[in-house]
């Protein structure tokens, strides 16, 4: 998986309580070393210790005798067609060592300059090597051990040491001079990264055993040793090979040697039959096609989606073709990733909108469009379209209203917009949208129209696509699957009115799934009988990131009532949704579950444990287990936790404060105090610590640093509500309301219905005198009450 992405969502990371990690990791099974030496046994004495989690994993393939991987020649005989298409993808590039065949940089003392440190990339005994400034910010030579990726830029992984492979933050532009391409160029290049900078290439957030390996190698081992910092990597083959997908092919050799008719299955890991049981017909009147049989099977899916989506890793036992929430955590429409119609703002690696368009609900795979092989799409142009699309109707300038061969003439141009990644990397959004200029003039979020007639507005792409119409009025009325922006979008603001409309989409089955979970986690922002009920409605519902988004709600709402639904879903069949529900469950009152809850609690919770083990190289895994430890009242663990995330990354604001709350906690004040300000020394612009810091003055009695750090906190994070009232209350208590007043008013741009920030408002407000200001607090918390009833 391409670094840029991953990286971006880390700066937005927290850890919290079996608060799952958005983090990239590793799978395992049957593995050689990550070097070129011979290859080692997995279960070699190397290897750390089996865990539960493999245990789990072996026993999923008992029934095809523990299958083992084989490797792509062996593939290759029988099906050479395949392998032959595969050797030219990107999947078969993923990874390589670094030879003259496989690097494409130009490594002939060619220069590159950025944030003032000029590396040098140069040929030495046969070696590719890079002279470059290092973790102590001192030019130093190192060689590249591997290539990462091919087209349209080109990583290189260098070897530091302990088994940790790094990689470069300046890549190779390997698309044509004239598109650009073929220079080196940074991959971050507004950033100024230096030596102390956490997106540095010789950092823990630019390490490839944590952050790709996964995704660009088949069936990697991670084998981390949290005391040595230390990794002994495993794979099956380098790239992403033939059972990276199918799975470990030992059986079907078996099967092809010796018995051509049993089993049934014929050994293999993983059948992709959903292609088989069903085609693409025309039914009379109709113009778009439709499946013969409804697709039952999401085993395509699960497979892509492994790495095809934003998502982090919950434990090594991915098992091919079962649900993808057995082994990784997809993400939702947060408004981090996704702005609120379901476009995506970062890389977000298709899945999350593939899951939001029509085309997923009538049942096309992946490999209706492309060859899984190649990785190509099948058919050139809007010819792939036209599989299913009656050409004669949307072919045609009628329909697409532009010059036939100009832009906006093809399928994608309107229907797949591109977003840039990593510098060069031009992606499509695979939602299948129809552009949406209104819903840009009215809730800011991009089109495709104006992403090529960009001196335009939204409001005249809006009035040119109504003139195509005969009902102008409502130009967009045919589509009926993607009608969640507004719910969305007033949800994430905590506007009154977004509760009826969150409510709507959580019971409309017509709208998809990933944007119905994203519905129910803003729905527990809005706490009333109304929004509980909407919620654990959806307890059983079909989608597993539906039931796990009403699992995470009901833990943030903390309603004893909820609990007999976190009981069955702790039970549910998918490990992502079993974890949410046993956050929600830890805040039972003790004695209130069931003997056989306690039970499978204590159970789900093990594998929990060995879920953060399993990312033990990141400091976020053990604020997870700090905090789980904290919550069952084991203190002396949960301390040792947050040093060790410490330990991991000393800067890291979520380690510092957990810390700091735990001195405090059990009476070290002082220390709790000297941690926070070594931390607001390290990280000035870290609101979080500036907010926990004044607290912590407070409670000295310091209230001249404590409204120093107020100030700074709300000053470095705006939108954090709780940090301006904290302000406005210490302002208003040392006499200064009208200040307090301003800072109220100032947070409610962000946050225009926060019940805590108008009730101070109103009260304030009318301290000083200030009528209007006090008027609109009341009537707002009346508007926010009345839609809570």
């Amino acid at each position: 998986m391409p670094f840029q992405a991953a990286i971006n969502f880390i700066k937005h990371r927290l850890g919290m309580a079996l608060g799952l990690l958005l983090i990239i990791a590793g799978c395992s099974n049957d593995t050689q070393p990550i070097n070129t030496q011979a290859p080692k046994p997995a279960n070699s004495a190397q290897n750390v210790q089996r865990s539960t989690a493999e245990a789990a994993y072996e026993a999923a393939y008992k029934d095809t005798n523990q299958a083992s991987f084989v490797g792509n020649q062996q593939c290759a005989s029988c099906h050479e067609k395949q392998h032959h298409q595969w050797q030219q993808s990107h999947h078969a590039k993923a990874m390589a060592i670094a030879s003259d065949a496989s690097v494409l940089g130009n490594f002939n003392q060619a220069t590159f300059t950025y944030n003032g440190i000029t590396s040098v990339f140069y040929r030495k005994d046969g070696n590719f090597m890079v002279r470059t400034d290092n973790a102590q910010g001192e030019l130093e030579d190192f060689s590249i051990s591997y290539t990462f990726g091919t087209y349209p830029l080109q990583q290189y992984l260098i070897d530091i040491g302990r088994g940790k492979i790094q990689a470069l933050g300046i890549a190779w532009d390997a698309r044509p001079t004239a598109e650009g391409g073929q220079r080196w160029f940074h991959l971050y290049p507004n950033d100024a990264v230096d030596n102390q900078h956490f997106l540095h290439w010789t950092a823990r957030d630019q390490n490839w055993n944590y952050m790709c390996a996964e995704c660009h190698s088949t069936n990697l081992k991670k084998n981390y040793n949290i005391k040595t910092d230390s990794y002994n990597t495993h794979y099956a083959e380098i790239n992403v090979a033939c059972e990276a997908c199918h799975g470990p092919a030992s059986n079907h050799i078996r099967w092809a040697e010796t018995t051509p008719t049993q089993p049934a299955n014929k050994g293999l890991t993983v059948e992709f039959g959903e292609r088989q049981n069903g085609y693409w017909q025309y039914l009379p009147g109709k113009h778009t096609a439709l499946r013969t049989k409804e697709l039952t099977s999401q085993t395509e899916l699960n497979v892509c989606a492994r790495c095809h989506s934003r998502r982090s890793t919950l434990n090594e036992n991915f098992i091919h073709g079962s649900a993808i929430g057995n082994s990784h955590r997809v993400n939702a429409l947060s408004e981090t990733l996704y702005h609120p119609d379901g476009q995506p703002k970062d890389e977000t690696f298709v899945l999350g909108s593939f899951l939001q368009s029509k085309m997923h609900s009538q049942g096309v795979t992946c490999s209706d469009c492309h060859n899984p092989h190649s990785t190509t799409p099948k058919l050139e142009g809007n010819t792939l379209c036209a599989q299913c699309h009656n050409p004669g109707v949307f072919d045609t300038p009628s329909h697409h209203h532009h010059t036939p061969t100009q832009a906006g003439s093809q399928c994608v141009d309107c229907h797949m917009p591109v977003n840039r990644y990593m510098g060069v990397d031009d992606r499509r959004d695979h939602s299948f949208r129809i552009p949406r200029p209104d819903l840009s003039a009215e809730f800011g979020v991009p089109n495709t129209c104006n992403s090529c007639h960009s001196t335009q507005t939204p409001e005249w792409a809006s009035k040119a696509i109504a003139s195509w119409h005969e009902q102008a009025q409502q130009p967009f009325a045919p589509e009926s699957h993607q009608q969640f922006t507004a719910a969305l979008a007033k949800g994430r603001q905590g506007l009154p009115e977004a509760l009826t409309l969150l409510i709507a989409l959580t019971h409309n089955p017509a709208q998809p799934a990933i944007a119905r979970a994203s519905a129910i986690a803003l729905l527990a922002a809005y706490p009333s009988p109304r929004s509980f009920s909407a919620i654990v409605a959806q307890a059983t519902d079909a989608s597993p990131l539906v039931r796990r988004a009403v699992a995470d709600a009901l833990t943030q709402l903390n309603n004893p009532v909820g609990i007999t639904y976190l009981e069955k879903l702790l039970a549910d069949a998918v490990t992502d949704v079993q974890f949410a529900a046993a956050s929600g469950l830890l805040e039972a009152r003790p004695g209130s579950l069931s003997p056989a809850t306690r039970k499978r609690l204590s159970q789900v919770l093990k594998a929990y444990v060995e879920s953060q083990q399993h990312n033990a190289d990141r400091p976020e895994a053990w604020i997870n287990l700090g905090n789980l430890a904290a919550r069952q009242q084991e203190l002396p663990e949960a301390e040792k936790a947050f040093q060790t995330a410490l330990k991991l990354n000393p800067k890291f604001a979520p380690a510092i404060i957990n810390l700091a709350d735990l001195y405090r906690a059990t009476g070290r004040d002082k220390k709790c105090v000297e941690l926070l300000a070594q931390g607001v020394d390290a990280n000035p612009n870290e609101g979080s610590l500036h907010y926990a810091l004044a607290l912590a003055r407070v409670r000295e009695k310091n209230y001249r640093a404590a409204a120093t750090h107020l100030n700074k906190a709300v000053e470095f994070a705006p939108t954090q509500a709780r940090y301006a009232y904290a302000l406005a209350a210490f302002q208003n208590q040392i006499g200064n309301t009208q200040a307090a007043v301003s800072t109220l008013n100032a947070a409610l741009a962000h946050s225009p219905f926060d019940p805590q920030l108008l009730t101070s408002l109103r009260a304030f407000a009318m301290k000083t005198g200030n009528k209007d200001a006090a008027a609109l607090a009341s009537a707002r918390l009346k508007e926010m009450q009345q839609a809570l009833n």
